[in-house]
């Protein structure tokens, strides 16, 4: 019918390349693998091989591989791999709580341990969710080069400790952390505690030749 002629219009024309719209989704080229996927005794167990979809906006998801298991008390994802345009990571997540409405009801009440050894963000990718970005001179900067580096953390929401995060920008500059952060769900009561920080950066500045 026209009407529905007319908002299919209405829709592509709001495709905007580049600009990812979770309102306005437009999937293509999805390939999923999956297999043992099992359930017994309360148990969930499932093996994603591969998850693979490209959005009309320009962002592509590459690669979503992981390892599940899942109870009433516990989530654990291993071997993990997610790859996004020129983003991504390699790790383990695992989560623990008292029960499964518990996890509905209260999910920060939860403890959680993040271990990636393998870190790479390209901030340009960002842009497709922030256009906005691309005006800030700083983030000009941190995306002329890519992040890489290392996190290591466990705890709740209470308490977060930082066990280990090291993360590297170009040949020269670089931050190691180690600490805990208090009440991170009480902007007005949140705390921070670094054990150990360091931060190593060579900036270069080449003054203009004078005049004759």
């Amino acid at each position: 019918t026209r009407k529905e002629s007319s908002a299919a219009s209405d829709v592509y024309k709001r495709q905007v390349p580049g600009v990812f719209d979770a309102n306005n989704l437009g999937m293509t080229q999805l390939n999923m693998i999956m297999s043992d996927l099992s359930l017994k005794e309360k148990r969930l167990s499932a093996q994603l091989s591969n998850l693979a979809v490209k959005d009309h906006s320009g962002v592509k998801l590459k690669k979503l591989a992981l390892d599940l298991e899942a109870s009433d008390q516990h989530i654990s994802i291993s071997d993990l791999q997610l790859s996004v345009n020129n983003t991504s990571l390699k790790g383990s997540i695992q989560s623990k709580f008292t029960s499964l409405d518990n996890l509905l009801q209260k999910p920060l009440n939860s403890s959680l341990k993040v271990d990636v050894p393998e870190l790479k963000i390209d901030i340009k990718d960002a842009l497709y969710f922030s256009p906005d970005l691309a005006k800030n001179p700083y983030i000009d900067t941190l995306s002329q080069r890519p992040i890489k580096g290392k996190i290591t953390l466990d705890g709740t929401a209470d308490r977060l400790n930082v066990s280990n995060v090291q993360l590297q920008w170009g040949s020269s500059t670089s931050i190691d952390l180690k600490g805990s952060f208090i009440n991170l769900t009480k902007p007005s009561k949140l705390f921070a505690r670094v054990k150990s920080s360091t931060i190593r950066t060579c900036l270069l500045y080449t003054s203009p030749s004078p005049r004759d």
